[in-house]
């Protein structure tokens, strides 16, 4: 299972991992960290989904999943909305503009929405050029009610920062550390 999304609630550990071969989203809780995890409850049973991430946003938690219902199971175009009672997924209402981004170069998610100076950021996944996880964007949301939703570019990360990167696929800022991942070529493979 990759993507794996951590938060803690009540002192407590979970995580939501991708978990698309499964149909639904599962939620685990930490047992003893860092190796034993017990499920804790499933959501959206039967939906194809990926990369699911949890964020409160101004005391309202939503969920940021990507869904695909086409026979190809593009997982990188459709970003789909969810408001939830609760991280722990009870009730989930979907956004009634789902999907609410629809374009591969930034509806799939790439790591945990973060805010700074009172502005929320979404991380997504820029899968253009023919390739799986070819850059990053940081999406800046601009308007999130159940009536409306808004974002905007504010930086695309493209893999030429060093030489032999092929792509970067997943980042994750977390008070002052930033880490992301990158596609090296090998030879003549990637």
């Amino acid at each position: 299972l990759s993507f794996p999304f951590l938060f803690e609630h009540d002192g407590q550990l979970f995580m939501l991992p991708e978990s698309c071969a499964s149909r639904r989203i599962e939620l685990w809780r930490c047992t003893a960290f860092p190796d034993s995890w017990e499920l804790h409850r499933t959501a959206l049973e039967g939906t194809n989904l990926s990369d699911s991430t949890l964020a409160n946003l101004d005391g309202q938690w939503w969920l940021f999943t990507n869904i695909s219902d086409d026979p190809f199971d593009d997982m990188c175009s459709e970003l789909h909305l969810f408001r939830a009672d609760s991280p722990m997924l009870e009730k989930l209402e979907p956004h009634p503009l789902n999907p609410v981004v629809f374009d591969s170069r930034c509806a799939r998610n790439a790591g945990r929405i973060w805010q700074r100076d009172g502005v929320f950021y979404r991380p997504v996944q820029d899968n253009s050029h023919g390739t799986y996880g070819y850059g990053l964007q940081l999406m800046q949301i601009e308007e999130l009610t159940m009536e409306r939703y808004r974002e905007s570019t504010v930086r695309h990360i493209t893999p030429n920062f060093k030489r032999g990167i092929i792509g970067c696929h997943h980042i994750d800022i977390l008070d002052n550390h930033i880490v992301f991942d990158v596609r090296h070529r090998y030879g003549g493979r990637a």
